[in-house]
């Protein structure tokens, strides 16, 4: 991939990722949006060499986008669980210790940021290993509490690290 088609994905890449921000298409959001993607393409192509972009992103994007929809899914269908087991039970929060096989420090945000945005979860930290989440309803067996936090997200998450 040389440099000039790849910075046109990233001008295309951050423009659709403005538009979804700021849900806008008024003229003005619009060229302000053209303005900073402009802005932003330029000085990371100052900062950056032509090793490093294609070194980086080697990612498929169809598993990107299957990602996108499953969290999507993910953050729907618990936001129904949490809904329904606040009516049933009371919550019982607490800290939850669960390992992950995961190695890449971007993968490790991405999952720590997917924990944080299902409803009921909150990634409080990570030390070797091991990512601390407080969870809204900690009273059930691990391997539960682990399959529920962690759901698909790691799987995934390591099929892509393995592909890199």
């Amino acid at each position: 991939m040389n440099r000039r088609s790849y910075l046109i994905r990233l001008i295309i890449l951050l423009s659709i990722f403005w538009l979804s921000l700021t849900q806008s298409f008024s003229p003005i959001n619009l060229v302000t949006g053209f303005v900073v993607v402009m802005l932003s393409a330029y000085y990371y192509s100052m900062f950056s060499s032509e090793n490093k972009i294609t070194d980086i992103y080697r990612i498929n994007p169809l598993i990107v986008i299957y990602y996108f929809f499953y969290l999507l899914y993910s953050m729907f269908r618990a936001s129904f669980v949490i809904i329904y087991r606040m009516t049933q039970d009371p919550p019982s929060p607490g800290m939850v210790i669960i390992p992950t096989k995961l190695n890449g420090a971007l993968s490790i945000a991405i999952l720590s940021m997917s924990i944080t945005l299902t409803p009921g979860t909150i990634t409080v930290d990570y030390q070797e290993g091991m990512l601390h989440v407080l969870c809204m309803y900690s009273n059930q067996p691990m391997e539960i509490l682990e399959q529920e936090v962690l759901g698909n997200y790691e799987e995934i998450l390591y099929r892509i690290e393995q592909k890199q």
